[in-house]
């Protein structure tokens, strides 16, 4: 068993269109950049990253590292994002590769995962025919190198001269395609960005560069996000996860894990096995995954997500300013748990009386005590019935499934 305890790192920065990458729920963020329109690092300067987790330990290491590339100018948002088998574990080497850095990588990448809403990009799972141009370089056209071929323009088979231009790119060779790319960050004036092939005749050589190269587009763009996520491995076994006052993401395994967010808006995820998650204050995020989780989000408004398995959502005090949203409640399996000495109104310990629960929007008598609007999903408790006392919501079921006083469980 493992104890891992949170810091004061600032864990994630949902910016844009990320959460509608499908896999991003079990990485974790290390580098969030909004690309200016002209950089030059030169020899010790160092991006100016919004999120910058790359001191983050990792006690089994990492599996796979992905890049998120968004682009918008006006038209509307552009986005890829390419994960791969990881190719370091120096956290410190895998963002933008400066020569401070002291990154270079120019080799193939395994297992490429790619999902973009970019038409013409070639979507899909464990692909093998990915590469990465990653250096701080100017660079030439080769299609020589690596034996992956490639053509006379700037394109996915590159070779590197001197420093001075600077390259971080990703491609599929096997489809003759540039997946992501940033340029010319390296050297005085306008830096490239892009997503796909570039089909546009430049100015500078005259030639139709499928890598973006000598674009010098990064102005048309008034979002330009890149971000870095890394997958840590598995590590297996039952763990316990302490947050602190920063935004933690702990991400469990196969084991029966235990998460405490403490403060701050944290994300739990337990993946597989019987977890137990507690946001504790602050607005989080809970993912039971798969097993019989326990999950109770505490303070603030939080979101909590049951998985798969048998779930128990448990609610200690109504607050007027802590509404939790479930996102998959299922009655067949699922349960919402209410602990009497926080909410009183005389409840018993065992499944809810049949007389104490209603559907509406408002008790009808002093025996009520739990109101569910089934339109709505909202869960209001009445600690009187009668209105005397204002009744509270303390949830909202997003799906909206027919439930009953049997669904609700009290606990002393």
């Amino acid at each position: 068993m493992a104890i891992i305890y949170g810091n004061t790192f600032s864990d994630v920065v949902l910016k844009g269109n990320i959460t509608n990458v499908s896999e991003i729920i079990s990485y974790t963020q290390i580098y969030q950049l909004d690309i200016p329109n002209s950089a030059d690092f030169g020899t010790t300067g160092t991006p100016s990253y919004s999120l910058n987790n790359s001191a983050k330990i990792f006690p089994a290491g990492i599996d796979r590292i992905a890049y998120y590339l968004e682009l918008d100018n006006g038209s509307g948002s552009r986005w890829v994002w390419v994960s791969m088998d990881a190719f370091t574990q120096n956290l410190g080497q895998i963002g933008v590769p400066t020569v401070a850095s002291n990154a270079f990588w120019q080799q193939p990448v395994s297992n490429l995962n790619v999902e973009s809403n970019v038409a013409g990009i070639l979507t899909g799972q464990k692909i093998n025919t990915g590469n990465i141009e990653f250096w701080p370089n100017t660079y030439v056209q080769n299609p020589s190198v690596n034996n992956i071929g490639g053509s006379n323009s700037y394109d996915f088979n590159d070779s590197t001269g001197p420093a001075g231009y600077g390259s971080m790119q990703i491609h599929n060779y096997g489809a003759g395609q540039t997946l992501l790319a940033y340029n010319a960050w390296n050297t005085p004036g306008l830096d490239e960005v892009g997503i796909g092939n570039n089909t546009a005749i430049n100015t500078i050589d005259g030639n139709i560069n499928p890598d973006w190269t000598f674009s010098q587009n990064a102005s048309n763009y008034t979002i330009k996000q890149l971000q870095v996520w890394v997958k840590p491995i598995d590590r297996g076994g039952n763990d316990i996860f302490i947050g602190s006052i920063g935004n933690d993401i702990f991400i469990g395994g196969i084991g029966n894990d235990i998460f405490i967010g403490e403060n701050g808006n944290d994300t739990l995820l337990g993946f597989g096995g019987n977890d137990q998650l507690a946001g504790g204050a602050g607005n989080d995020y809970l993912i039971g995954g798969a097993g019989n989780d326990y999950l109770v989000g505490g303070a603030d408004n939080d979101n909590l997500t049951g998985g798969s398995g048998l779930d128990f959502f448990s609610f200690n005090l109504p607050t007027d300013n802590s509404i939790d949203t479930i996102t998959d409640f299922n009655p067949t399996d699922d349960t919402i748990g209410i602990e009497a000495g926080g909410f009183g109104g005389g409840l018993v310990a065992g499944t809810l009386l049949q007389t104490q629960f209603v559907l509406g929007t408002a008790a009808n008598n002093a025996s009520v005590r739990f109101i569910y609007n089934q339109f709505t999903g909202a869960l209001f408790f009445d600690p009187d019935g009668t209105g005397a006392s204002a009744q509270v919501k303390i949830a909202e079921i997003t799906t909206k499934p027919v439930i009953s006083f049997a669904d609700i469980v009290v606990r002393v």
